[in-house]
């Protein structure tokens, strides 16, 4: 009996062992879960600034690679200049050396040439600057007179404008206007007139004038008949005072 009890007892003696084991490790898990997850959140940090330093070493990189590209382009030139350099001065030299090895009199002749050039390129240069300056005077001319020419033309537009504005009209309501004012200061001798001594306006050859209202055909043969007595020799009006001429349809009605 004694057997079989302890029997349970020690079951629940490692019963209790293994929890308490069991909580400890579950203790440890989450302490490590809770270190691991700094370690992420620490390593993602260092991630990121990785990156904006590879960010900023690649822009390094780039820019000394440029820089070095132009140094090498500007070696390469100086390189270049240095061999014409040499080159000049190896013909200068054969120059001096094919100089010195001329007798005075050549060295004499050559200067004498060289002189003459000088003088004609000099001389070409005074004449160039000589026409130069005629092509300047001959330009400025045209333009003045270009000038003078467009304001001639726009006082000749304004002077055609203002005789159109003040050019006599010529309807059918001034000459009724007119008419209505009696017969103009200037009088001219042998002017038509009728029986009432009122003014007449000469027709036009070929036009016949219009029968008005209330006037008979035998009144107006007798009018038109003592007119063309009374008319005889007319001189000519001056422009200014000249009446208009009438159209067509436009002629006047007798009264």
């Amino acid at each position: 009996m004694e057997a079989s009890g302890s029997e349970p007892e020690e079951e629940r003696k490692s019963l209790g062992a293994e929890i308490a084991q069991q909580r400890q490790m579950k203790m440890m898990l989450e302490i490590s879960i809770k270190e691991l997850q700094k370690t992420a959140i620490e390593m993602e940090k260092r991630l990121g600034q990785v990156e904006e330093e590879g960010c900023e070493w690649r822009t390094r990189y780039e820019t000394q690679r440029e820089l070095n590209e132009r140094l090498r382009l500007q070696l390469e030139e100086m390189r270049t200049k240095v061999k014409e350099g040499r080159d000049t001065l190896r013909e200068r030299m054969n120059v001096m050396q094919g100089y010195n090895q001329q007798s005075k009199e050549s060295l004499k002749q050559l200067l004498w040439k060289k002189e003459e050039e000088r003088q004609s390129l000099q001389e070409t240069l005074v004449d160039y600057e000589w026409r130069i300056a005629q092509e300047a005077k001959a330009y400025h001319k045209v333009i003045n007179e270009k000038r003078e020419v467009l304001n001639q033309l726009g006082e000749t537009l304004d002077i055609s404008t203002r005789q159109k504005k003040v050019k006599p009209a010529t309807g059918p309501h001034d000459l009724e206007r007119f008419k209505r004012k009696g017969r103009p200061s200037q009088e001219v001798d042998h002017e038509p007139t009728d029986s009432g001594g009122t003014w007449l306006p000469q027709l036009p050859a070929g036009a016949l004038p219009r029968r008005a209202h209330g006037v008979t055909t035998q009144q107006q043969h007798r009018q038109q008949t003592t007119s063309e007595a009374q008319q005889g020799p007319t001189r000519r009006r001056p422009h200014g005072d000249q009446l208009p001429k009438l159209g067509k349809f436009q002629s006047p009605v007798i009264l």
